[in-house]
């Protein structure tokens, strides 16, 4: 379990209950994953995939139980839990009259983060995000990149902490199809290194670089290897009449569309 760091790389969740008011996000999870690999996150819509991300990067207080990053208790704490992990949400936001461009708004992070002002302001971006960031988009302004293009950035920007857990929401659904090909290879090269979460609404597109799939429904439905969770009687718990089977091809349908 060799991290980035070199350090192991696991996530313990004990009796994690979370609530909105009266309604109940996740209830009663206890699972250990462990790295390094990708973990697709899969369950209909209401499941609690985004809760169970956003209380694993510290960023919800649960109601009872606690989460273990690389054995110390990061529960609603995201400062300690950002040590190891790098968090994107769903649906990043910029506002529309923000000027900065690609190449400031990942400087000025990394900067912030390591509390470095160097002057004149850096240029240079670490070439751990690379493979994320293409040249020809650097200069541009945060406000004119497509959606796809908007959600790697924030994703290059988790990587340059060299993170040894990454969690991914939906990363691929702002992405055309061709896109979401090409980046299924990155964060295949990701995972390598790498403790990987990512929440999907459609499996198929990462399933072959998938070590483990981890099925919710406010609790743990499934959780071991894509051929053990991705069969008829497995999924159906999970997804009622919203899962369909057409001559081996699954198909998952839930209010997201």
């Amino acid at each position: 379990m060799a991290s980035v760091h070199g350090e192991t790389m696991y996530i313990e969740i004990r009796d994690l209950t979370v609530k909105y008011k009266d309604i109940t996000a996740l209830e009663n999870i206890d699972l250990k994953i462990e790295g390094p690999g990708l973990i697709q996150v899969l369950g209909p819509n209401g499941a609690g995939k985004s809760t169970l991300l956003r209380s694993i990067a510290g960023l919800v207080k649960p109601q009872k139980g606690c989460i273990c990053i690389n054995g110390k208790d990061t529960t609603a704490n995201p400062r300690l839990a950002g040590r190891s992990i790098g968090y994107v949400a769903q649906r990043p936001e910029v506002s529309k009259y923000s000027t900065i461009t690609v190449r400031e708004f990942l400087c000025y992070s990394y900067m912030i983060r390591r509390q470095r002002w160097p002057r004149p302001p850096c240029r240079e971006i670490p070439h751990n995000i690379e493979p994320i960031i293409h040249e020809d988009i650097l200069d541009r302004k945060l406000t004119e990149l497509s959606g796809g293009q908007l959600m790697k950035t924030y994703i290059a920007r988790s990587l340059m902490y060299a993170p040894s857990i990454l969690l991914l929401d939906e990363p691929l659904g702002p992405m055309d199809p061709a896109s979401k090909l090409e980046f299924a290879d990155i964060i295949s090269m990701l995972s390598k290194e790498r403790l990987v979460l990512v929440t999907s609404h459609d499996p198929i597109i990462l399933l072959e670089y998938t070590d483990k799939i981890l099925l919710l429904n406010k609790r743990v439905i499934a959780y071991g290897r894509p051929s053990e969770v991705l069969r008829e009687e497995v999924l159906s718990r999970a997804y009622g009449r919203g899962f369909r089977e057409v001559e081996y091809h699954i198909h998952l349908f839930d209010s997201h569309y």
